[in-house]
């Protein structure tokens, strides 16, 4: 059963996959809360748990398809927990961008067609 972090985090990331602004957690943070190598000292307002991400990746279609085209762009977060990812289908983009670096990752599920 998730928890009420779990589902706080669930609303805040669905409010900004519908908008597609970037949830940018990295505030005015300074190295080295920037470095993702040092992602241990990063404050917990800055944790995300990794199945509340799932649980916005798995909602239904319908739900998804009034997200913004942009999808779920997560800025300095640091991602815990764990989240079986297969078989999810999500027809919007997911991007992790690491703060401190021009370094990012997208993850793309997207049905075949």
């Amino acid at each position: 059963m998730p928890d009420a972090n779990e589902d706080y985090w669930v609303r805040r990331l669905i409010r900004h996959a519908e908008t597609g602004k970037e949830l940018d957690l990295t505030g005015n943070a300074r190295p080295p809360f920037l470095n993702p190598n040092n992602a241990y000292l990063w404050p917990s307002k800055r944790v995300i748990p990794a199945n509340a991400i799932r649980r916005v990746l798995t909602l239904p279609e319908a739900t998804v398809k009034a997200f913004d085209p942009n999808g779920l762009r997560i800025k300095g977060a640091r991602i815990e927990g764990r989240a079986i990812w297969n078989r999810v289908v999500f027809p919007r983009q997911l991007r992790l961008n690491h703060p401190g670096s021009h370094a990012h990752t997208v993850i793309c599920v997207r049905p075949v067609d």
